[in-house]
Order: C-alpha cells, then structure tokens, then sequence
C-alpha cells in the first residue's frame, strides 16, 4: 500500500476530548464523496452499536469487579448509553 493510499482509508474516529474508536471495518476514502461519508456514518453507526452492546453485556455479566473498572474500560459515549439504558430498566420496574 502507498502513501496515498493509506491516507485515503478511515479507520476510526477522535472525540474532542481525545478519546478514540477504532472502526470494525475501515471506510475508503477514495471514491465519490456522498459514497465514503454514506458509508462513514454507516460504519460510525455499526461500530458503536457493537460497543454498546459489548458495554452493557460486560457490564450485566460483571466482566470487571467493580462500576470504576467498567467506566475505565469503556469508551465515554459506551458508558452514558449504557448507564441511561440500565436507568431506564431501574425507573420502569420501579414504576410498575
């Protein structure tokens, strides 16, 4: 693979804060422009619904001893959506 080539290939993304995802499958960046940001949101998409679903398995099966293992292990979105999904399940029962 060239120079070119590889500054053309997405595999992951930067949050602000610097925290960064890796993509499960990188996007190409070398064909039409509506093409690679399609499939750069698809990808985007994909990759943190499969880190959700990784967060809240670990998280019910306690994979890691304690709630500060499991925020320091996730990704920061990982853990807000998991943590309102997991609020949303308390709030419900607590209200039937």
């Amino acid at each position: 693979m060239t120079e070119k080539e590889r500054t053309t290939i997405i595999d992951g993304m930067i949050s602000p804060e610097g925290e960064k995802v890796k993509f499960i499958s990188p996007v190409n960046a070398r064909t039409n422009v509506e093409t690679w940001l399609l499939n750069l949101q698809k990808e985007m998409i994909e990759t943190l619904k499969k880190s959700v679903r990784e967060g809240l398995k670990d998280y019910v099966n306690g994979v890691q001893k304690t709630r500060k293992d499991w925020i320091l292990k996730h990704k920061g979105q990982v853990v807000t959506v998991v943590s309102q999904m997991l609020w949303t399940l308390d709030t419900e029962d607590a209200i039937k």
